[in-house]
């Protein structure tokens, strides 16, 4: 076998907003079968002109590592992963997240990564020994008798069709655990979003909101949900997202029961619900899918509401709202967002 010495490897950036290094990168690693996922940031190591490992990252996520089989006893994963980590760490990002095949978990462990949750095709690894963990934990005070139930939601913002979901899902459990999705993607900040959801809900006593954190739809466990993109990977992060639901948050509240609305129209989230009614049970969670609740002969959803907002026609807006949010639309705040709204429309 042939020898390398460091000097045989230059590392060399590839900005990801170069259609040229984007390119390089998605032609690499179509050699390894590996399908090219978004990312901030490249790194690759060359041997000359050509390009023999290489990883990227968005968000806290590593994702996309390779290494040519000629280079495979040249310890050059470990030094793009290091690369990626000193960078990610440096923009103050404590716990790291690496997306994987399952075939390079032995690595990554040996690396000090700690395995999360799993699909058919990928490993979703984080670098906090205790991380998720520690989030399953902070759940155990919350833990009810009988039946319990989960929804996860957006709720950007919530809505008559998301008051109906847990009118429904409450009358199916003896109490129901809501997670909103804490990732700072959507025109309402998750503390908003969050806020609308218990005071809509506040009423109901056997209710309890919750933050998804990290670990319920984000940018590691599910990003194509942020960007809805229906594609292989994007299913294969949906599996990686209930995967990790049901063997570590789930346990933690015992619950056996997960709601969710039909979706007639959204691909990815149909798609979501078809994984989610065929891996859940493996965990002895049972799916469960009602009819979206219908207004003017249309499913009422986040989106329209949104769409009624951003054509400030903010009276058409509340009629799809409970009265908590519908109040938060004239308040400073919400008025700030609705403009945001209007010139995302514009």
């Amino acid at each position: 076998m042939e020898s390398f010495s460091e000097d045989t490897f230059e590392l060399q950036e590839l900005p990801q907003s170069l259609r040229s290094s984007r390119k390089l990168v998605k032609d690499f690693l179509a050699k390894f079968d590996l399908t090219y996922d978004k990312l901030d940031a490249y790194v690759g190591l060359f041997t000359g002109d050509k390009m023999v490992a290489g990883g990227g990252y968005q968000g806290s996520v590593i994702k996309c590592i390779a290494v040519d089989p000629i280079y495979q006893q040249c310890g050059l994963a470990n030094k793009v992963i290091s690369y990626l980590c000193s960078e990610l760490w440096a923009k103050g990002l404590a716990n790291l997240f690496v997306f994987t095949k399952p075939n390079n978990m032995s690595q990554f462990t040996g690396l000090g990564f700690h395995l999360i949750g799993s699909a058919d095709a990928a490993i979703l690894l984080e670098s906090s020994k205790n991380g998720v963990a520690d989030f399953a934990a902070a759940l155990l005070p919350y833990r009810q008798s009988g039946i319990q139930g989960a929804i996860v939601m957006n709720a950007n913002p919530f809505t008559l069709g998301h008051r109906y979901l847990v009118e429904r899902a409450v009358s199916n459990c003896d109490h129901l655990h809501i997670f909103v999705v804490a990732e700072e993607k959507s025109i309402f900040p998750f503390a908003v979003r969050k806020k609308l959801v218990e005071e809509g809900t506040k009423d109901l006593a056997n209710v309890t909101v919750h933050s998804g954190d990290q670990y319920i739809i984000s940018s590691a466990t599910f990003p194509a949900y942020f960007i809805k993109e229906l594609s292989d990977v994007a299913k294969t992060y949906a599996q990686i997202d209930l995967n990790v639901f049901a063997r570590h948050i789930a346990p933690a509240l015992s619950i056996t029961k997960r709601f969710v609305g039909s979706e007639p129209t959204d691909a990815l989230t149909c798609a979501y619900n078809e994984i989610m009614q065929s891996e859940l049970p493996k965990f002895a969670i049972e799916p469960v899918i009602f009819d979206r609740k219908i207004k003017e002969k249309q499913p009422i959803s986040a989106s329209s509401v949104r769409g009624f907002l951003a054509a400030g026609d903010i009276a058409r807006a509340s009629q799809f709202v409970p009265a908590t949010t519908a109040t938060y639309f004239s308040t400073p705040e919400g008025r700030m967002v609705i403009e945001k709204l209007k010139g995302i429309d514009g």
